[in-house]
Formats: C-alpha cells, structure tokens, sequence
C-alpha cells in the first residue's frame, strides 16, 4: 500500500482534501484499475467472508457462550485475521499501483477528532433508539456475548489493543477497500458500494443475532456517510475505536 504524496488531482477519484470534500471516492474504473488480485480480495471480502460467517454461525454462538480464556481463544486470533485481511488488500494495492489516500487514509485535520466525537454521540442515540423498537417488537432477536468483553487487567489491556487494531483494518477493509472498489467497478454507482460494503461488515456480527446484525448494518451505513462527507477513513477510525473501547468504563453489571 503505497504513501499517498498527491495533494492534488480532481475530486471525483478518491478522498479528498478538507474541508470537508463531499465528492470523495472514486467514480472512474480506470483509476485505480483493479487487477486480478484485486478481484480475488474483493471476492474474498464479499463472498467468502460472509458465508463463511453464516456458516460458522452456530460454532460462533457455541464460542460466544462457553469461552474460557477470551485473549487466547477472540482477542488474538481476532488481531490476526484482521492484519491479515489488510495485508491482502496492501497487496492488491500494490498491484494496482494506488495509493493509500485511494482508499481515505489522508486529511488527517483538527476537525478529525470532534468530528468523530459528534458522530458517536449523535449515532449512539439514535441506534440505542433503534435497539430498542427491535427488542420490544422481537427480544429473541438479540444474542447474549458478555462472555466475550474483557474482565481481567490483562483482558482489559489486550482489548484495547484489539479495538485499535480492529478500528483501523475493519475501516481499511469495508470503507475504504470494498466500499471504493465495488464503486469503481460498479461505473461510479456510489450506492452499490456502500450496500455491498455494509452487508459485507455486518455479516462479521451475525454471532449477535438477526437483531444485532441488524444495529451493525445501520451502524455500518453511517460510518460510510461519515467517510464520504469527511473525505477521510481518519474519523471513523477514531470513533469505531471509541465506540469499542468505551464498553471498559460500562459497569460488568450493565454490559
């Protein structure tokens, strides 16, 4: 995945620069052009990835429930896959000569940060809102993982490295990878990238139920409009790890 040097260039093929560019992704399928690599991770994000979470379902439940040691048998592997999936996608990058700004990773601003802050606030509410319409109408809907967040000092510390890593490479892979690439080869039809992209990071939360897959989706579409008014993967990287990390200071008792 190469260093984004270019500041300038027109602004319909990739994020931006602030302030605040709403016209930021990519419309044109012949920059970058997708090589066979590139179909390969797509297909490897897209398709395989959420069937093999269906698939696994029941397995996902089992682990959900009966985990012994959360950091050996969620955290780490968990940390694994997710630098794995990015390191394939640095490599389709490379074959297709982008640049890392291609997919968001640049304008890093001093907006960055209360923007991602807003974005929290604003979306907790209205999902928790949401939450609550689905488990009135449908409680069954929503699968119990408490046995998954961290109890421990050790748990603690290797859940917040889990939530970094996890906020940076499921952002890379969903909001900038698949959602940037499905646009481009889609012929710039913005809303097919979002969808598939959505779909694509909310499968990864079917363990929760049709209810929480269901918060994960929504959650998943306004991280996108985050990236596309921004311009930047930065903060929605900020508010994913936030959003994460903030389950630390939730009582055991309320989790």
């Amino acid at each position: 995945m190469a260093p984004d040097t270019d500041t300038g260039g027109s602004g319909a093929d990739r994020f931006e620069d602030p302030p605040l560019d709403h016209s930021s992704i990519s419309t044109q399928p012949e920059q970058p052009r997708p090589t066979l690599i590139s179909y390969l991770v797509l297909g490897l994000l897209v398709i395989v990835w959420p069937v093999s979470a269906f698939y696994f379902l029941d397995s996902q439940h089992d682990l959900a429930t009966d985990v012994v040691s959360p950091i050996l048998e969620i955290y780490l592997p968990t940390i694994l896959v997710q630098l794995l999936i990015v390191g394939m996608i640095a490599v389709a990058m490379k074959s297709e000569h982008a640049r890392s700004g291609n997919i968001g990773l640049k304008n890093f601003t001093r907006w960055s940060v209360p923007l991602a802050i807003g974005f929290l606030l604003m979306a907790n509410i209205a999902l928790a809102s949401l939450q609550a319409m689905i488990a009135t109408g449908s409680p069954e809907s929503f699968v119990e993982f408490g046995a998954l967040l961290p109890k421990t000092v050790a748990e603690k510390l290797t859940w917040v490295l889990l939530c970094a890593v996890v906020a940076v490479c499921e952002e890379v892979t969903f909001r900038g990878y698949v959602m940037t690439r499905v646009t481009q080869i889609a012929n710039g039809r913005m809303w097919l990238g979002v969808l598939v992209s959505t779909l694509s990071f909310a499968s990864g939360h079917l363990y929760q139920g049709l209810g929480g897959f269901a918060i994960i989706f929504v959650y998943g579409l306004m991280f996108c409009a985050l990236c596309l008014y921004s311009g930047s993967l930065y903060p929605a990287i900020i508010a994913h790890f936030l959003q994460d990390v903030m389950v630390l200071f939730i009582p055991e008792s309320m989790r």
